[in-house]
């Protein structure tokens, strides 16, 4: 054959003639050397491309192995073809694992990825729910609250700070030792330590205290959102002491030659849930017992008679002296009523007629609405009813029923015989919506068992004329002591009048005043500010 050879020195090409070769050899010597090329690139071309198949399959059923179809020689001769059709049954087997979510009955980890890609594309586009953890509406400030927050940071360094005697602590350290000084042993805090400046108010003495008094004066925002009614009632009534009462409490008296303490005790178990007492100011001290301090000597609440002219009026304060109920009695006279009569509806002999009294306790709330009223009764009474009211509404629904056990007139149940006698009150299982706060003074039925305690503590006081007469001396003595302090502040001021007309102690007293008015009020300035002197006019 004939071969160009390029020299590298003068660029010149040598011809050379070689012994030509015939069609078969030349063949012979090409073909042999193309084969082995050939097999040689399928041997490195087909391994990756089974490899990357399998991968392929792989991902797209997840946990299960991918099982190849065909023979041998097909899956050698990868063509576009193939390729295409293997894509598209990928994509298949890919949409049927998501739509079902199983590979031979298990969850595969390419649903599990689809359903967390799901769930964080929701969580872009969904709002945030609204609950009581989110913060409130930025408060409207006070009004001349921003004056006096004015203020400005101080430099340490020119109050003199960081000094040791005039000398700066840096140069301090330097005269140290290395054992002394603990900056040098100690190795520097992983975090620098920030240093708040302190902060030096800018506003003049006369202007920050005409501020702070504006202030006081000045009506304050109201908070946003209100809150409820009934969040105020729970918050007040938290700070006391909680009885829980079952749906049957027995009411019994203070025993003669007792502790001096009545009980309210469960009809269904012998506990005592709370301990009464009579005060001093016509009404009744509620208890409950300590593990610390002994039985009845925790204050629960407190009933009281208020100072009326035209009612009886009592009122019930919780364990922080906070007004939570007024009580109001009723008295009813009728002149002719049947003997143990006690109602004109029903059938009576009006053959021997006399002076009937009736009662009847109202429950008002501190604000004056009507909560809860007892049913109108004559002396000696088997069966109370107690009826609560919803304010705005004409609904109206029984939530206790008190009865009588025994029969006694005045003081005679403070015998404690067996079996004792008292009142019982029962509650019903089903609560009502209108009782709020319970277990506390709040409670509409702690309520009615204190009016069930005061009724049947003011029955044993009964005249031969029907009325009450239980806490009148106390009613007395606080209208005399009223009367006996207004004449002593009336003497005193008597007293004094005639001090000053006698002593000549108004120019003292001028002086005094004129003398604590150059202390407490603020001064005028030295120094008068000169006006801004204009270059031309």
């Amino acid at each position: 054959r004939i071969v160009l050879q390029r020299h590298t020195c003068d660029g010149h090409a040598r011809v050379s003639q070689r012994n030509p070769m015939t069609g078969i050899e030349r063949k012979a010597h090409i073909g042999w050397p193309l084969a082995k090329s050939w097999i040689l690139r399928l041997l490195i071309v087909l391994p990756f491309s089974v490899s990357a198949s399998s991968l392929r399959q792989r991902r797209s059923i997840g946990l299960a192995q991918a099982t190849p179809s065909g023979n041998g020689t097909s899956a050698t001769n990868t063509t576009a073809t193939n390729t295409t059709a293997t894509n598209t049954s990928d994509n298949s087997s890919l949409q049927n694992i998501i739509q079902n979510g199983l590979v031979d009955n298990k969850i595969s980890t390419l649903y599990w990825a689809e359903v967390d890609r799901a769930i964080t594309a929701a969580a872009f586009v969904t709002p945030k729910p609204h609950s009581v953890n989110d913060p409130g509406p930025t408060p409207t400030p006070d009004p001349y609250s921003a004056i006096l927050d004015v203020s400005t940071e101080s430099d340490p360094s020119a109050l003199g700070a960081g000094t040791i005697f005039g000398a700066s602590s840096d140069s301090a350290a330097q005269g140290l030792s290395g054992y002394a000084n603990y900056e040098l042993v100690t190795p520097p805090p992983p975090f620098p330590e920030v240093k708040q400046s302190p902060k030096v108010g800018v506003l003049p003495y006369q202007m920050a205290l005409g501020a702070e008094l504006l202030y006081g004066m000045s009506e304050k925002v109201t908070p946003q959102p209100l809150p409820a009614q009934e969040e105020v009632d729970a918050s007040f009534a938290s700070q006391c002491p909680m009885v829980m009462l079952s749906n049957e409490v027995f009411v019994t008296p203070p025993c003669e030659g007792g502790d001096g303490f009545g009980t309210w005790t469960d009809s269904l178990k012998p506990r005592k849930m709370l301990r009464w007492a009579v005060n001093s100011r016509g009404g009744i001290d509620f208890n409950v017992d300590s593990a610390v301090t002994g039985p009845g000597s925790v204050n629960f609440a407190t009933l009281s008679e208020k100072m009326t002219l035209t009612k009886n009026i009592f009122e019930l304060y919780s364990c922080m002296n906070v007004l939570r109920y007024s009580i109001e009695e009723t008295v009813v006279k009728v002149d002719h009523m049947a003997q143990a009569a006690q109602s004109t509806a029903s059938d009576h002999d009006l053959g021997e007629t006399s002076v009937a009294v009736f009662y009847q306790y109202l429950i008002r709330h501190a604000n004056g609405s009507l909560m809860a009223q007892t049913s109108q009764y004559r002396l000696p009474e088997t069966d109370i009813n107690f009826t609560s009211f919803v304010p705005g509404s004409l609904h109206s629904e029984t939530f206790a029923i008190a009865r009588r056990h025994g029969r006694w007139q005045g003081t005679d149940w403070r015998q404690c015989t067996d079996p004792q006698q008292g009142w019982n009150i029962s509650f019903p299982t089903h609560k009502s919506s209108n009782l709020v706060a319970i277990a506390t003074v709040q409670d509409l039925q702690v309520a009615a068992a204190a009016v069930l305690t005061l009724l049947a503590w003011r029955e044993e006081k009964v005249s031969a004329d029907g009325f009450q007469h239980a806490g009148q001396a106390s009613l007395y003595w606080s209208l005399v002591s009223t009367i006996l302090w207004i004449l002593f502040v009336l003497f005193i001021l008597a007293v004094l009048t005639l001090v000053f007309q006698k002593v000549s102690c108004i120019p003292k007293m001028k002086r005094f005043f004129f003398r604590l008015e150059e202390v407490i009020l603020p001064k005028r300035p030295h120094a008068l500010r000169q006006p801004v002197l204009k270059p031309a006019w």
